[in-house]
């Protein structure tokens, strides 16, 4: 059976990403582009590699150069998973618990805050960022109210600055929290819908923890433990998977 156009551009893709990672393609270098071609041959069956080496030599040189940047952005999307999830928070609990205890000191009761820590960009061309949103309830018992949701927001931008002024925050309080943060290999914090700490990102989605004051009582472990967005871990700990527009919306990686 022939290879499909649309399977010999998707072979193709995968395994350009997979030779990107393995340091084994220079993107700026046709003739590194073209000397991949063997290298990907081997890893196809030959009933395919003619039909592959057609589409690929009906390629221009800036469409090869096109893919193999759009597959170099690609793959430095961020990865993570589960095992990593764990093996963190069992090795560096005590970090991670001093950033939530820093966190819960210097936010008044009144406030809800996300904030998500993020490292440059050269493809957005963006310095280190924060996503960062804020919501204030105005009177006790009173529902929160947003006071603003934004996104890619760089730290030294007068930007952030200014919705800085719309905060109880200083600058350094926040430079504080992204060492504790740092400490904890963790990326985001916030107390808004639950008290939740993010691990990474993991390509739209991204693996976080719930950690509690007291270890879960038995309904509780069956509310944080539905193998979907939630799994209890032990003790305290529940480890959480959220989904992004998309990809998988459950834990991709749940054994």
């Amino acid at each position: 059976m022939k290879i499909r156009h649309k399977e010999l551009l998707l072979a193709f893709v995968c395994l350009i990403a997979v030779a990107i990672c393995s340091g084994q393609i220079d993107t700026t270098s046709k003739k590194e582009t073209d000397s991949l071609l063997a290298k990907l041959l081997l890893d196809l069956p030959k009933s395919g590699q003619a039909d592959f080496i057609n589409e690929f030599k009906k390629m221009s040189i800036e469409e090869r150069k096109s893919l193999v940047e759009m597959m170099e952005y690609f793959s430095s999307v961020p990865r993570s998973s589960k095992k990593q999830l764990i093996q963190n928070v069992d090795t560096n609990y005590n970090n991670i618990r001093a950033a939530q205890n820093f966190f819960k000191k210097i936010i008044p009761k009144e406030y809800s805050i996300y904030i998500e820590f993020k490292p440059p960009d050269k493809y957005l061309k963006l310095a280190e960022s924060v996503d960062f949103w804020v919501e204030k309830a105005n009177n006790p018992g009173e529902g929160s109210k947003q006071v603003f949701r934004e996104w890619d927001v760089e730290l030294r931008s007068k930007k952030f600055d200014s919705l800085l002024s719309l905060t109880p925050f200083s600058r350094d309080e926040i430079q504080q929290l992204k060492i504790y943060l740092d400490k904890a290999n963790c990326i985001s914090i916030s107390n808004m819908d639950k008290n939740e700490i993010g691990f990474a990102r993991s390509g739209m989605g991204k693996y976080s923890y719930m950690i509690f004051e007291k270890p879960l009582t038995n309904e509780e472990i069956k509310k944080f433990n539905d193998g979907c967005t939630y799994i209890f871990h032990k003790n305290n700990i529940v480890l959480v998977y959220g989904g992004g527009a998309v990809g998988p919306q459950c834990f991709p990686d749940n054994d």
